[in-house]
């Protein structure tokens, strides 16, 4: 019998690591030692507490259980120094057995440890071995904490299995779109048949069909299989049915196996066809010495140019440390996976500490609250509902000459695949906002640099050293200083811009901009004609042809049969003006001649009189009730605003306004706030479309700034993202690069905002628009106006 018996069947298969605390060289238990690691060395427990370490040291997947055995013994005795120095009165032990790389071996293991009263189960076990002990473990009320198994059938929530890996649905999905990305249309698989490798050649064929490629029946062989002649064979002949119908350059093979697959690949050597065909293998390949070093062997994966996806692992504070002492005794080529063997054993014995008993539904109940931010030799995240690791990110690896060398990396969170080749430093982009005198450009600006710090936090957290670096400048709503400003970026090497915010900047800019092969990325410019395809200006909102269309609506919907409009006479405002009044006719109203007026004006007094007799007519045909006034402007809608109230005609009728003036506090002060519910001013905005990052960017922006933000804000933040992310996903901060990635970003996007995909001009594609009103001299969302049907739903 063992002292406490524990069995800890140390699952090491296919997962991210657990932290450790292990000491180095002259580090104690001190004050400041984390509260809960604390509770270890200070637990009530006296005894020797015994855990069962099930491993393939036989087998199959021999190579990967002697790594596995030899990281977690390390792990058991840093763990017992760690209980020494801190005085605790217990200890961990660890009992091994070998599955042979068979479930049934693995269950037989299971039992007898369980007779010795042992109650929790861990090891580098296979998810077939997994599979097999569950349901006993259920039955038992066994605990089984998995180091690496993957299978995601065994995703199960409420039951006795937790896993330290994330399951290979994320990894289906990542080998799955490598393969698409490739140009591949088929797939001709050979897999082994059981719980690990049926679900991921399930994940993976999931994810490729969905993308519209075949995945051929291919080949399945049962574990222990020794003979692969005539299984060669068959892929042979599949292979050559695919490249028939599809292509040479269209068809790839997927190999899903674990040390068998040298003998396969000896086997698929002597047909000499299969080595012309791109192969794609399970990272349980990788860890087979044969593939850098037998000649033959080798030779076969440089040929057929293997690639595989591997398990990223964090590095933790002990990476270097433990990798360093396995490769002692193991040799360089190590698993990644030994950094979750030991990590396993530190969130077992931390577990146990924590709970004060050797019980297995007291260790499972504190589980959860041990993994969740513990770092060790790697850094751990939490754990989902079905008790495994939320997620993790992959290496891809391609086999070059008698190495396997870093390609890229896919990255789950995002699900973009980026390449081994980064920037390095800090990569510089700009800013362009109208600060001066603009309650939004402050605002955006401070958007966009919290978005540029948030992506930062991303980098670091997938392991890129390179970070992005915001120049921010005030355009002062001039478009002379915003080409000042564009012209020195430029000279100083910054070729990517966030901004400028307003269409008559952007067209200024613009230009200069296409001549030097820059790129602008503008969260609020909405001219429609800067809607241009090809060009270097992106903008993170639909062109105004979409705004006219919504304010003809919106007149419509009011009872309004004519329509007098005073607007600012350039590119926006004439844009805006001609797009409203053109879809309004269209609807049967009626356009006044209305009052252009130019950018330096400052004074409002003639203007004011102008648009009043305008009205004045107008009412006297259709009636005041039946005539509105449309303001499109910036912050001079204030002026226009304060002058018209001395004429009793303008505050008659009803007036609306363009989406600069949707929630500006510059219509609800004082002297405005009665006037502005007296005509019931209404007016447009994009309409939010809430991503999981528009919470904190609210949060944010209300209280730096002390007032609600815009739905602008929210493009601002995101635009540093989809540089950024633009950046990562090109490999460089070249700006041809970024244009070209842009729109595959952007389609894929969701942070602040969700639905960022881009048209053919770069602009957002559609969106729909919140009716803004003042009520009671307050700004209120009363309607929504939806492109996609022209209906609008009141709120």
């Amino acid at each position: 019998m063992y002292k406490t018996a524990i069995v800890v069947a140390l699952l090491v298969g296919l997962g991210p690591a657990v932290g450790a605390y292990a000491q180095t060289e002259g580090q104690t238990a001190s004050d400041d030692t984390p509260a809960d690691v604390a509770v270890v060395t200070n637990s009530s427990l006296t005894e020797t507490v015994a855990i069962g370490g099930l491993f393939p040291l036989t087998g199959d997947f021999s190579t990967f259980g002697l790594q596995m055995r030899a990281a977690m013994e390390l792990a058991v005795a840093d763990f017992n120094d760690y209980l020494a120095e801190g005085d605790a009165g217990w200890r961990l032990e660890m009992a091994v057995e070998d599955t042979a790389t068979n479930a049934d071996a693995a269950l037989e293991k299971t039992l007898r440890m369980h007779e010795s009263g042992i109650t929790v189960i861990t090891g580098s076990m296979t998810s077939a071995s997994v599979d097999v002990i569950k349901k006993y473990a259920d039955d038992n009320d066994l605990l089984v904490v998995a180091c690496c198994s993957t299978a995601p059938s065994l995703a199960i929530a409420g039951d006795s299995v937790y896993r330290l890996a994330a399951d290979d649905s994320g990894q289906g999905i990542a080998l799955a779109r490598l393969i698409e990305a490739d140009g591949k249309v088929a797939i001709v698989p050979i897999w082994r048949g059981d719980a690990y490798g049926d679900g991921l050649r399930d994940a993976i064929s999931g994810e490729f069909e969905g993308l519209g490629g075949v995945v051929y029946a291919g080949i399945r062989y049962p574990p222990g299989h020794a003979d692969f002649a005539s299984d060669v064979a068959q892929l042979d002949e599949d292979v050559h049915a695919a490249v028939k119908k599809h292509g040479a350059d269209k068809v790839a093979v997927l190999m899903i196996s674990f040390d068998e697959s040298v003998e396969i690949v000896r086997e698929a050597s002597l047909l000499g066809n299969l080595s012309s065909t791109e192969w794609f293998v399970s990272e349980t390949i990788v860890d087979a010495a044969q593939f850098t070093e037998d000649g033959a062997v080798n030779a076969f994966a440089n040929a057929a140019n293997f690639t595989a996806t591997q398990y990223i692992f964090r590095p933790g504070d002990q990476y270097g440390r433990v990798n360093g002492l396995l490769a002692e005794t193991l040799g360089s080529q190590l698993s990644p996976f030994v950094n979750a063997a030991y990590d396993t054993v530190w969130v077992i014995g931390r577990a146990i500490g924590n709970a004060g008993s050797a019980g297995a539904a007291e260790i499972k109940a504190q589980l959860p609250g041990v993994v969740e931010g513990h770092q060790g030799s790697t850094r751990f995240t939490d754990l989902n509902e079905a008790g495994d690791l939320a997620s993790t990110d992959y290496r891809i690896l391609a086999i070059s000459g008698d190495a396997w060398q870093e390609a890229g990396m896919y990255i789950t969170q995002r699900g973009m695949t980026i390449p081994a080749s980064q920037p390095s430093g800090d990569v510089r982009i700009g800013a362009l906002y109208p600060v001066t005198g603009s309650t939004k450009g402050a605002d955006n600006l401070e958007a966009t640099r919290l978005g540029a710090e948030d992506f930062n936090g991303f980098l670091d957290s997938i392991g890129i050293d390179w970070r992005l670096s915001v120049v921010g400048e005030d355009t002062i709503s001039n478009p002379f200083t915003a080409l000042a400003k564009a012209t020195e970026m430029h000279q100083s090497g910054i070729d990517v811009i966030i901004g400028p915010e307003i269409s008559i900047n952007v067209e200024r800019v613009g230009r200069y901009a296409n001549e030097n092969g820059m790129v602008l990325l503008s969260c609020c410019s909405t001219a429609p004609s800067l809607a241009v395809p090809g060009d270097g200006i992106f903008r993170l909102i639909p062109d105004d042809s979409k705004q006219g269309i919504a304010l003809a609506k919106l007149l419509q919907s009011h009872g309004i049969q004519a329509v007098v409009p005073i607007w600012r006479g350039d590119v926006y405002g004439d844009g805006l003006q001609e797009a409203t009044a053109s879809n309004f006719t269209s609807r049967g109203g009626v356009v006044g001649e209305g009052i252009r007026y130019g950018l330096t004006e400052a004074e409002f007094a003639d203007e004011a009189e102008r648009l009043a007799g305008q009205v004045q007519s107008m009412a006297e045909k259709y009636g005041a009730d039946r005539v509105a006034v449309l303001l499109i402007s910036f912050g001079e809608g204030r002026a226009i605003a304060l002058e018209s109230a001395a004429h009793d005609i303008l505050t008659s009728v009803k007036w609306f306004g363009s989406e600069t003036l949707a929630k500006s506090p510059l219509l609800t002060d004082n002297r405005l706030a009665g006037l502005s519910s007296e005509v019931e001013f209404a007016a447009l905005q994009v309409a939010d479309n809430p991503g999981p990052l528009y919470e904190r960017v609210h949060l944010h922006i209300s209280e730096t700034a002390g007032r609600d933000p815009t739905a602008h804000v929210y493009r601002s933040y995101d635009a540093a993202w989809l540089v950024g992310l633009s950046i990562l996903q090109s490999g460089t901060a070249d700006a041809a690069a970024i244009k070209t990635a842009l729109p595959d970003v952007a389609q894929s996007y969701s942070g602040a905002q969700l639905g960022m995909v881009l048209n053919e001009a770069g602009d957002m594609a559609f969106a729909d628009y919140a009716i803004w009103q003042i009520v009671d001299g307050e700004w209120a969302e009363t309607g929504r106006y939806s492109l996609s049907d022209d209906t609008i739903t009141a709120r």
